[in-house]
């Protein structure tokens, strides 16, 4: 009896220390808003990397501008609004990925696995060489 008297006694405690800290209110210091630094990089070299360059902004390219600009991609993926484009060169593999038509992001990625990819502009002016022959 004593023990279950002892176990009650506990629970009881428990529960009130419980329920007093869910109610008691709870000071936080203000978060303060992280701002990435922008990304340094130098202007395009030609007319091909600034419409790339526009990647994610207001006045980014359409689909079709960036097909008329740089010609057919070698892989065209779509699936409702979004779209990937991937044009490959001996250099790099441009992969292009677009939502509700504009283009939102420009990789440039290595050839093969462990080689140190192209320069997106670099990657552009392969592209667009490659398309022109």
């Amino acid at each position: 009896m004593r023990i279950a008297l002892a176990a009650a006694a506990a629970l009881a405690a428990l529960a009130f220390g419980a329920a007093s800290c869910a109610t008691a209110p709870v000071a936080t210091a203000p978060v303060a808003a992280v701002t990435p630094p922008p990304i340094e990089s130098g202007p395009p070299r030609s007319g091909y990397g600034a419409v790339i360059a526009r990647a994610g902004r207001a006045d980014a390219p359409q689909l079709g501008e960036v097909v008329r600009t740089l010609g057919a991609a070698d892989i065209d993926s779509r699936e409702g609004a979004g779209a990937m484009l991937t044009y490959r060169t001996d250099v790099c593999a441009l992969v292009l990925l677009f939502a509700s038509g504009a283009l939102a992001e420009a990789h440039s990625m290595p050839r093969q696995a462990g080689e140190t990819p192209a320069g997106l502009d670099d990657c552009v002016e392969a592209v667009y060489a490659r398309n022109q022959r």
